[in-house]
């Protein structure tokens, strides 16, 4: 049988190599597993074929793009209201008495020139936001990735696209020789709103056919969905294949979905969330704060709430046992927390919100 986990980023910076840097997904699920015994005999790349998953040249694309439309957008108007005031300025020189107001007008809108001009000057959002005032629980600094997704139909296309194509391109060439083939999807943050639309299209692309990954033959065994944004962010709307079902299900595509929720996440507790009971979601709630930014991929799969249960979906049930779990966890409740008190009022003000 061969074992394969998906994992698709969030918002950031993700070039190559992003899932294996320390702190990135699978470096911390590498480690994590380290400490369980069957990983210990044959490690966790022994047993299952990591397969990371990258957008960000897409969405840089698009913000790029963004960014020129603006500076074009601004230079157009500033030149338009030039040339609007020297035509009215020329018109209002056929009254003497009024060629004083129509030099004035003529220099207010000369002024807008260098404001134009300017703009090429401004340092992108996620620069400003590192010389914002930040709290410990570190939101994340990319929203131009969020807004270019959501705002931008050629972006969304074009990462649907490309992430639709790595998973043909992965998935496809498995099913020639019969060999039986296990797959996980584990989704973070803004991966979560890619992930619904991009395996609800290619399962209803495949559901009519006789191919070996239809969702009338074959399903992902487990989907995370870590930090899940779909609610707001995905296109598609809630009868999205991406939810569990039984064997042969023509309106699901996956075993087991499973909702993980972090308690002092602030765009995790922002987000509206789908409906558990309608996706038929396992929910998974953790509060550890062992980085300051808590809203990292590599934090939530520390805990071992979340990584032992991706560890048994992608690498069988018998990875790791229930003692070892326990054992896990316990450590887990007692290690300390890095998070300071400026999170803590966070945490207390979403508390009270929701």
């Amino acid at each position: 049988m061969r074992r394969l986990l998906f994992l698709l980023h969030g918002v950031g910076v993700h070039g190559a190599g992003w899932a294996d840097e320390p702190g990135g997904p699978a470096a911390v699920l590498r480690e994590a597993s380290a400490r369980y015994g069957a990983f210990k005999k044959r490690p966790l790349d022994a047993r299952v074929r990591l397969v990371p998953l990258s957008y960000a040249d897409i969405l840089d694309d698009a913000a790029a793009r963004w960014r020129k439309a603006a500076l074009d957008g601004a230079k157009r108007a500033a030149d338009g209201a030039e040339g609007a005031a020297r035509r009215a300025g020329d018109f209002l020189r056929q009254a003497p008495w009024l060629a004083r107001a129509a030099d004035a007008l003529e220099e207010g809108a000369a002024k807008l020139k260098p404001w134009a001009e300017k703009l090429s000057e401004l340092p992108e959002l996620a620069e400003l936001a590192r010389h914002l005032p930040a709290i410990d629980a570190a939101w994340p600094d990319h929203a131009a990735d969020v807004a270019a997704w959501r705002a931008d139909a050629r972006c969304r296309d074009e990462v649907r696209r490309h992430v639709g194509a790595a998973l043909r391109t992965t998935l496809l060439p498995l099913a020639e020789d019969g060999v039986p083939v296990t797959a996980v999807f584990a989704a973070h943050s803004l991966g979560t709103a890619v992930a619904h639309d991009v395996l609800d299209e290619l399962g209803r692309r495949w559901l009519t056919t006789r191919g070996s990954f239809s969702p009338r033959r074959w399903r992902w065994r487990a989907a995370f969905m870590l930090a899940d944004v779909s609610r707001l962010l995905a296109v598609g709307g809630p009868e999205s294949l991406l939810r569990s079902g039984p064997e042969r299900d023509p309106a699901s595509w996956v075993r087991r979905l499973y909702e993980v929720r972090h308690a002092w996440d602030p765009i995790d507790r922002a987000v509206p969330k789908a409906d558990a009971l309608l996706r038929g979601a396992i929910r998974l709630d953790v509060g550890h704060a062992w980085r300051a930014n808590v809203h990292s991929f590599g934090h939530y799969l520390e805990h071992p709430a979340v990584h032992v249960p991706l560890l048994r979906a992608a690498a069988g049930s018998g990875s790791v046992t229930r003692a070892e779990e326990e054992a896990a966890l316990a450590e887990a409740a007692a290690r300390p927390s890095v998070v300071g008190e400026a999170t803590q009022r966070v945490k207390k003000l979403l508390d009270r919100k929701t």
